[in-house]
């Protein structure tokens, strides 16, 4: 299958794009013209074209002619500020309203994208948690309006926390593994909110199934899960899987005040999580040759 995907780079992109590709699809990705050189290094062989216009996407789709797209691409901001307002619209509402515009014009049906268990806070279906969250409610109100009026068949996924080995993201998984492998002491909130973690390999897994089976195409949205842990035992099973316990310093931070205690469940959710947590902490961040006993 040819397909094209937006946010090819980021971390979840640039996991799922080389998994495609091992399973025979032929990707392509779509991105910014100031990002093609920077795609090019970090996924060799693969076409990058631009993204940049609703011109560049026609041209794009017309010249590769996918028979689906992943819409990866996004910008986050937890606490926007007048300076966020453009690109956050422009790449959580605009881009994909181009790529949508620009499907519809070129036969092309298919499309998954990849929103945020963020966007529904509160027991209300438009209950974001904060701007970013509202910009891609936004964008899957549009899109809504193209499949029940254009024809395009679409599936959306949302995502609470991701984790995986070549995070830059700065997450607070990566933050505290960074703080006991690297001995370096990091300041901490109390540690009892909960968070849902789901490892990058099992995201990958799942979609690189999904766009398989055109029949998951149905115009609706689902929410996935991996493991609930609370914060404060993350650290704790961090800190006994390196051997250190002097690095994590609890309650040094006070949470903050819009402090989301407990991960959103609008929608049922679907585990996916193929092992414990523990596991995927070993796996993929832990060196038994250069931490011992583990």
């Amino acid at each position: 299958m040819k397909i094209a995907i937006t946010g090819g780079t980021g971390f979840i992109g640039s996991n799922l794009v080389p998994e495609l590709a091992r399973r025979g699809h032929q990707v392509c990705l779509l991105t910014r013209k100031i990002s093609i050189e920077k795609a090019a290094v970090k996924l060799p062989g693969l076409p990058a074209l631009s993204c940049d216009s609703y011109e560049d996407v026609v041209t794009a789709l017309r010249e590769f002619q996918p028979q689906m797209v992943i819409h990866l691409a996004t910008t986050y901001v937890n606490k926007h500020t007048s300076e966020d307002i453009g690109r956050l619209c422009d790449s959580n509402i605009s881009l994909g309203m181009n790529l949508l515009e620009a499907m519809r014009n070129c036969g092309i049906c298919h499309i998954l994208n990849l929103g945020s268990r963020w966007q529904h806070l509160g027991p209300g279906k438009d209950t974001p948690a904060n701007l970013y969250a509202a910009t891609k409610n936004a964008f899957q109100e549009i899109l809504a309006y193209y499949g029940s009026k254009h024809g395009l068949s679409f599936a959306n996924i949302e995502l609470c926390d991701t984790f995986g080995r070549g995070d830059t993201r700065k997450k607070i998984v990566q933050l505290i593994i960074d703080a006991c492998i690297g001995h370096k002491h990091l300041d901490l909130s109390p540690g009892g909110q909960i968070l849902d973690l789901l490892c990058v390999e099992d995201v990958v897994d799942f979609i690189s199934n999904k766009v398989e089976d055109l029949s998951f195409f149905g115009n609706g949205t689902i929410a996935l899960s991996g493991e609930e842990v609370v914060l404060r035992e993350l650290g704790n099973m961090v800190e006994r899987l390196v051997g250190v316990d002097e690095y994590l310093h609890w309650g040094a931070r006070p949470y903050r005040d819009d402090e989301v205690m407990v991960p959103p469940k609008f929608y049922t959710l679907l585990k996916i999580n193929r092992h414990p947590l523990e596991y995927h902490l070993r796996k993929q961040y832990i060196d038994p040759q250069t931490i011992g006993g583990v």
